[in-house]
């Protein structure tokens, strides 16, 4: 039986439909770019994410390599296509792109690919990594899929919608705002900090502090090695302890929802709220503030 946390979810989701639906035509990116690899085709295929029948489809696919200098900093923004960010050794950024095209008409699909490409900005040592695309968006989709190969020590901000996320290997701060999609964070030695709606997270390998805004979103952080707080909403999270229960302090609360452990807490309850508090001096602190929340700590 579905609870009643999923009932409400899934009721909101359908009357988001609508809004993902017209929002496939929305971005703030702007810009242009050489293009390369242009391939135009006809398909008889019917996309019905939008109700349109997009048969005329078309692929730009590009490299760019950026040197370092005295860049701290990235920041990619990129909605309707999935990012890969890799921290590596190395001197510079290589990034790998492939834009997709759907358009109702042939005319709209060759004067789109004449508007589509990659835009990089460098200012006050940061560079900004964003999907050049046209004002003028009617009877079109455009995805936007990247690979981003970086020196590891950059600081990374991600603005990400509607698709999939895999971050890996980077040792400095990572801030990240997404909605509708699958996240993937791995190795990070840097500060987390997230902004989530509809999306599910996998985090493991995080060695400094994780905040965290969740709404319509299953987490799973694994090997928890530091300091936690999270706010969360029509959210369930799934945390796995790199120590026993004893490295910890906790400050944990969730209203109209449930603390599962197989660890002996002794849980607080007032009506339709739970807690757990139990403070250890100089360890490191799980704070979580949770509605419509299950929270289990393994």
């Amino acid at each position: 039986m579905l609870s009643r946390k999923r009932v409400i979810t899934i009721i909101i989701i359908l009357l988001l439909v609508f809004v993902y639906i017209d929002a496939r035509l929305i971005t703030d990116d702007q810009g242009m770019a050489g293009l390369f690899n242009v391939d135009v085709s006809y398909s008889g295929n019917v996309d019905w994410s939008s109700g349109e029948d997009y048969q005329y489809r078309s692929e730009v696919s590009g490299e760019e390599t950026y040197d370092r200098d005295d860049l701290t900093s990235l920041r990619v923004a990129n909605s309707f296509g999935e990012v890969d960010i890799i921290g590596e050794s190395r001197d510079d950024i290589r990034i790998d792109y492939r834009i997709e095209i759907k358009a109702a008409t042939e005319e709209i699909l060759e004067r789109t690919i004449d508007q589509v490409g990659l835009e990089l900005n460098h200012s006050n040592k940061e560079l900004g990594v964003l999907t050049a695309k046209p004002d003028n968006r009617d009877r079109m989709n455009i995805a936007t899929y990247l690979t981003i190969r970086a020196p590891e020590e950059l600081a990374v901000e991600l603005n990400s919608r509607f698709d999939d996320i895999r971050i890996e290997n980077i040792a400095s701060q990572v801030v990240i705002d997404s909605s509708y999609g699958d996240v993937e964070l791995l190795n990070i030695t840097g500060p987390l900090e997230i902004e989530s709606s509809f999306s599910n997270y996998e985090i493991n390998g995080i060695q400094e502090m994780i905040t965290g805004r969740f709404s319509y979103t299953d987490i799973v952080i694994d090997q928890l090695s530091s300091d936690l707080e999270l706010d969360l909403q029509f959210s369930d999270l799934d945390l796995y302890l790199a120590n026993g229960p004893d490295a910890w302090s906790y400050d944990l609360s969730t209203n109209f929802g449930a603390i599962n452990s197989r660890y002996d807490f002794q849980l607080t309850e007032d009506g339709t709220r739970i807690d757990y508090y139990y403070s250890r001096e100089g360890q490191p602190l799980i704070r979580i503030d949770g509605r419509f929340t299950d929270i289990t700590i393994h």
